[in-house]
């Protein structure tokens, strides 16, 4: 297969939240057992069930598009290089993984379902979260996206800003009474704060508008995807990739670790309820073909 297009890794770069919705509806029709009341066969009984959901939910999220792009990257030397150095594997079942974690629930007192969910479908799913995060950054580098943030990004959210001083002025108008003032204040602080954290958490690992922009700022892409997903930006991994066969002048390691070094962890790795290292921890590794 060629090259994928680029609109061929953003179809790929969706596939995850297809997988995630596809994945909760199946669950949600399912029979659970009693917590009071479970014995171990219906554990393992339900850790099935979960399996044939996440196969069927894995196949239903990726239309032909993305399945074509899913087997190129797959099948890519330098993505395959990658990946051997994170703490992941593409593996054909997950019906132990499955029951080791409705075990966990099963007998835990204070247990909760809220916090199984989100940790099923993240651990099953991790594989095609992490590729669907690649495709993306492949999409951004190939449509120039990234590079238009870059370079529009700082006035776009300082102009955002002149306007929330501006609402903020405005809503002391003597025509608007006290309540109503108090209130403005508190939407117009919480859009302010929003504007500053995404400011904070978006900032472009490089602005220097030269021909390698594109590729640090892919870069940059990569090293948060891997602090988000396995908790460190594993430069290795981002070397390898920098090696995909569309990137035109790949970079040198010592560029990945000034981006590294430049670069603060984002805060959303930091107070995720379900991380995505302790998945990549619990699931079992092997060198199985990704079936789903």
């Amino acid at each position: 297969m060629d090259t994928p297009t680029a609109e061929q890794f953003e179809a790929l770069s969706g596939a995850f939240e297809r997988y995630r919705s596809e994945f909760w509806n199946r669950v949600y029709t399912l029979d659970h057992p009693d917590k009071n009341a479970y014995t171990s066969p219906e554990l393992a009984a339900l850790a099935s069930k979960l399996n044939d959901a996440h196969r069927d939910s894995f196949d239903a999220s990726l239309h032909q598009a993305s399945a074509d792009t899913y087997n190129w990257l797959h099948s890519t030397p330098a993505f395959q290089v990658a990946t051997k150095s994170l703490p992941i594997r593409a593996t054909e079942g997950f019906a132990d993984f499955f029951e080791r974690q409705l075990i966990q629930y099963y007998q835990r007192e204070n247990g909760r379902q809220r916090t199984l969910w989100p940790r099923l479908i993240n651990g099953s799913g991790l594989y095609l979260d992490y590729i669907s995060g690649v495709a993306l950054a492949c999409h951004n580098y190939l449509t120039g996206k990234s590079v238009r943030a870059a370079l529009s990004g700082a006035e776009t959210i300082a102009r955002m800003n002149r306007l929330v001083d501006e609402l903020t002025q405005l809503s002391a108008s003597d025509w608007i009474d006290a309540n109503d003032q108090g209130s403005l204040f508190g939407h117009i602080t919480r859009v302010g704060n929003k504007i500053n954290d995404i400011a904070s958490n978006r900032r472009p690992s490089s602005k220097r508008n030269d021909p390698d922009l594109a590729t640090r700022l892919m870069a940059g892409e990569l090293i948060r995807l891997h602090c988000y997903h396995f908790d460190g930006p594993h430069k290795r991994a981002v070397f390898q990739l920098m090696g995909l066969p569309f990137i035109d002048k790949p970079l040198e390691m010592r560029t990945i670790e000034r981006l590294i070094k430049a670069k603060k962890k984002p805060s959303h790795a930091q107070v995720d309820r379900v991380t995505k290292s302790d998945i990549s921890d619990e699931l079992l590794t092997t060198e199985e073909e990704p079936q789903g």
